[in-house]
């Protein structure tokens, strides 16, 4: 359930970070407080942004979004806009030096869907009965840099939309015929990801310290209950094997009523339920959907790579494997013969002679050589050294990265060294900057 992507919206998906941990530590991370009216009927936005110690030149914001007022600690502040590489109907807003200590902008507009490209407004939009937004509208004023923030949200909506994001609730009013609800983030990051709909139902679950919340609409709740139940057995597995991750405590799934792709923003994992009530009818249906988000909830470890730079490959190709070693024990064998079987498939119709760790997000193989590649590069490395010994180098990669908050490539094959010795590594490096693909173990 991976976007096909080309050009800028591939440049653009690196930016969709998943890393939330604050910028290094070499200063406190923006604070942003927003209030926003949403108006589904109209795709209006009419949005009041407030932003204190923001340290871009520039922040980026809907093309269609008229700013009516701009100003710093009291001082209006003059401001130019330019279109943006980020996104598709994205300008920058230059701030001039001076400005950027305290912001306080405001903002309105509409939202035709037949302004975007399909791929993005059929994930990302405001129309009768939806409205679910991140980064991809730019439907408030991001830093430019991407870098992280903190966030205060008021979102208000029409009374009979329940409205879900990625922070933690913070309070809940009706008022004038409208559903206000208030949001906290959890900790840094870099969006903010707000999904709203008529007739959104509720269902959680928890075992021990660790929460499962799944927002649905049409899935029966027999699919729900299940899914609930081997999320929490997905979770419980991987931080038994690499330890308690960043947003330990809390999966949240929303089943967005679209089709299209998802995407993860911790602990905020938004999916297609046109997609699940599709695939019900099809063989291993279900499964895939549990594997997907699995692998998104597997990003709530592997998520320490530049997602700019071709060393997402290791953010990418970790949650994939992950997801993939989870169906395995938790589906069964059948299962994950089949996605081995695809992956290869995939692997051999690589149309470029990229390397893995030199492909960029404009390629043509990003998907390939992102995801099924490394699936198949480390199951050779599980089946060579054995679970034992492959389950503890996952671990030394873990810790390596989050020490380091960072991964690189450089790290991987250290790791590699260190815990499987010079032959493992050879092997990974070949895999990762051969040209013409080989799948490692297979003559």
């Amino acid at each position: 359930m991976k976007p096909t992507l080309t050009g800028v919206l591939l440049v653009a998906a690196a930016f969709a970070a998943i890393n939330t941990a604050d910028a290094q530590g070499k200063s406190p991370a923006p604070a942003y407080t927003l209030s926003v009216r949403i108006d589904p009927a109209a795709g209006r936005v009419e949005g009041k942004t407030e932003v204190r110690g923001l340290q871009d030149t520039a922040v980026m914001l809907n093309a269609a979004m008229e700013i009516s007022r701009f100003e710093s600690a009291g001082r209006a502040v003059p401001f130019t806009r330019k279109p943006s590489g980020f996104m598709p109907g994205t300008t920058e807003v230059l701030i001039p030096a001076g400005f950027r200590d305290s912001l306080l902008i405001e903002y309105a507009g509409e939202m035709n869907q037949d302004s975007y490209p399909p791929i993005l407004s059929a994930a990302n939009m405001i129309r009768p009965g939806l409205v679910e937004l991140a980064m991809y509208l730019t439907w408030y004023p991001r830093p430019a840099s991407g870098a992280v923030f903190t966030f205060d949200l008021n979102a208000d909506l029409p009374s009979d939309y329940v409205t879900v994001t990625n922070g933690t609730p913070a309070g809940k009013k009706e008022e004038n015929g409208r559903n206000i609800t208030q949001w906290k983030s959890y900790a840094p990051g870099n969006d903010i990801a707000l999904l709203a709909a008529p007739n959104l139902r509720r269902a959680d679950t928890s075992l021990g310290s660790v929460a499962v919340e799944i927002y649905y609409d049409k899935l029966p709740l027999t699919y729900v209950d299940s899914m609930k139940t081997n999320l929490l057995r997905s979770m419980d597995r991987l931080t038994t094997l690499l330890g308690k991750p960043a947003a330990a405590g809390l999966i949240r799934v929303a089943y967005s009523p679209r089709q299209a792709w998802g995407y993860v923003r911790m602990p905020f994992i938004v999916v297609s339920e046109g997609n699940a009530l599709s695939w019900r009818s099809k063989e291993f249906g279900t499964a895939r959907d549990f594997r997907y988000l699995t692998h998104e909830i597997a990003h709530y470890w592997w998520k320490y790579a530049n997602m700019a730079t071709p060393d997402d490959w290791i953010n990418e190709g970790l949650a994939e494997y992950s997801a993939f070693m989870v169906s395995r024990e938790i589906v069964g064998k059948e299962f994950a013969d089949r996605l081995l079987v695809e992956c290869r498939e995939r692997a051999s119709q690589s149309k470029t002679a990229d390397p893995v760790a030199e492909t960029q997000a404009t390629s043509r193989d990003r998907e390939i050589n992102r995801y099924d590649k490394p699936v198949l590069l480390l199951n050779a490395l599980r089946v060579k050294y054995g679970d034992a010994k492959f389950d503890a180098f996952l671990r030394a990669l873990y810790s390596r990265f989050s020490s380091a908050n960072d991964a690189t490539t450089a790290m991987f094959l250290e790791v590699t060294r260190k815990e499987l010795g010079a032959e493992a590594r050879a092997m990974v490096q070949k895999a990762v900057y051969g040209k013409v693909w080989v799948e490692p173990g297979v003559q």
